[in-house]
């Protein structure tokens, strides 16, 4: 049985995050699953999947219609695909000048802030120990500013896109619990287990978790493909191949550590071998989603 938090979420989108190392293939699998399910010419399931930018396209529509009276426009929504960190900032201050007089007020940062408050001792762990390596040296509070930016699309696309199924790359939310929990010392500091687990399970977690796994040899040979088309990973710059694997290996480690707790949690979970055949991946994650909103929906009866 699904635990309560996530039994209750009649309110919020299903978002499934993805867990693996760079260059194991989620972006490429989450597309080719919304593609399948495009070509499939299968009308109720072409409008339940999405991605997290049409995701939030649709949470701006959603909070659009609080208030009838000067709408928000939403066409520049329809190229949001690749735009990243900048095309969310855009739906933050649509959405933020939208709802500035509402009761659900953005502006204000109510979701945020009201996660922040219940879940302080986790996200201090994340923001001061993981959360953005590149911020290692810069002053706390400015961690915590990159946090609440970051965060912040991800709370609004799960709670207002209602009704989805989010296929979600690169929540950074989910990798820095799943790295936390392969240290007992930070589970520690961050309040214990249950404070964790309760954090995950929250507006800012995903519904179900999917966790790619691959050879880390075979990931050597993606990203060197990648590279001579012009695509270089942060994680693997100036990298060689032996520090491609052991960068692979730890992450493999960190994710089947996580993943298996979160199975005892009740989280659904998937587990995938990339090298499979794409077809055969896609096929396993449309039907565990499936599966995930069937429960889900049971749940909440």
């Amino acid at each position: 049985m699904l635990p309560s938090t996530h039994r209750t979420g009649s309110n919020r989108a299903i978002r499934i995050d993805f867990l693996g190392p760079p260059g194991v293939g989620k972006t490429t699998l989450i597309k080719s699953a919304l593609a399948s399910v495009r070509n499939a010419g299968r009308s109720a399931a072409r409008n339940c999947f999405t991605d997290m930018d049409q995701a939030l396209a649709i949470a701006a529509r959603n909070c659009s219609r609080l208030a009838p009276r000067g709408r928000i426009g939403t066409g520049c929504f329809r190229s949001a695909n690749g735009h990243g960190r900048s095309f969310w900032y855009r739906v933050i201050r649509l959405l933020s000048r939208r709802l500035a007089n509402e009761c659900v007020s953005l502006q204000k940062m109510e979701d945020v802030r009201d996660f922040v408050r219940k879940h302080a001792s986790v996200v201090h762990v994340l923001v001061s120990e993981w959360f953005d390596p590149a911020l290692r040296f810069e002053p706390l509070a400015a961690r915590y500013y990159d946090f609440f930016e970051w965060i912040r699309p991800w709370i609004i696309a799960t709670k207002y896109a209602t009704d989805k199924i989010i296929l979600a790359d690169n929540s950074r939310f989910t990798k820095g619990i799943a790295w936390l929990l392969n240290s007992d010392k930070l589970v520690e500091a961050a309040g214990g287990i249950c404070a964790v687990q309760a954090c995950f399970q929250s507006i800012a977690g995903p519904s179900a978790v999917v966790c790619l796994n691959a050879d880390p040899r075979e990931i050597v040979s993606r990203v060197r493909y990648r590279q001579e088309h012009g695509f270089v990973h942060p994680a693997h710059r100036d990298q060689d191949d032996e520090g491609i694997m052991a960068y692979t290996a730890t992450w493999l480690s960190v994710n089947a550590r996580a993943t298996a707790v979160f199975r005892r949690w009740g989280v659904p979970t998937l587990v995938l071998d990339a090298n499979a055949p794409i077809h055969t991946n896609v096929h396993s994650l449309l039907t565990f989603a499936e599966n995930v909103r069937v429960g889900l929906d049971s749940g909440k009866a």
